[in-house]
């Protein structure tokens, strides 16, 4: 089965089956933006996904409760207060940079089930969120 994700924003052509790695649209606020990566299909592409996890602040990782990867889970990055924020379609695989250290909250939700998580970002990599659905 193949998933095609489709965002506003910037797609780039991996060469693997014409699947497109994605970058949402990013909220400028002072030239800085958060900005989220989408993509993972295919075991090539979520592999080097996954090995870059030290390059982004947060890696996300989208999968029902039995192990099986989800695409197309809405998410939502944002400030708290109404500041920067960023969604788009994402999955298996999502990757953010954030342009300051702070509390930012995730917001995902697939097939009408959103879960919600307030994480402690900073610059830089290495963090990871696994974030789950019950099959």
């Amino acid at each position: 089965m193949k998933h095609r994700i489709v965002i506003a924003g910037t797609c780039l052509l991996t060469g693997l089956a014409g699947v497109p790695a994605c970058w949402a649209q990013p909220s400028l606020v002072d030239g800085e933006a958060i900005v989220l990566r989408c993509g993972g299909i295919g075991a090539d592409e979520s592999t080097r996904m996954r090995a870059e996890v030290s390059m982004y602040t947060l890696t996300l990782l989208y999968a029902t409760a039995g192990g099986a990867y989800l695409a197309d889970v809405h998410t939502r990055i944002e400030e708290p207060l109404g500041g920067r924020s960023v969604e788009a379609p994402c999955g298996p695989v999502g990757q953010v940079s954030v342009p300051e250290a702070g509390t930012y909250r995730v917001i995902a939700t697939h097939e009408g089930v959103r879960q919600e998580h307030w994480v402690e970002l900073r610059p830089g990599g290495g963090a990871t969120l696994s974030l789950r659905w019950v099959d």
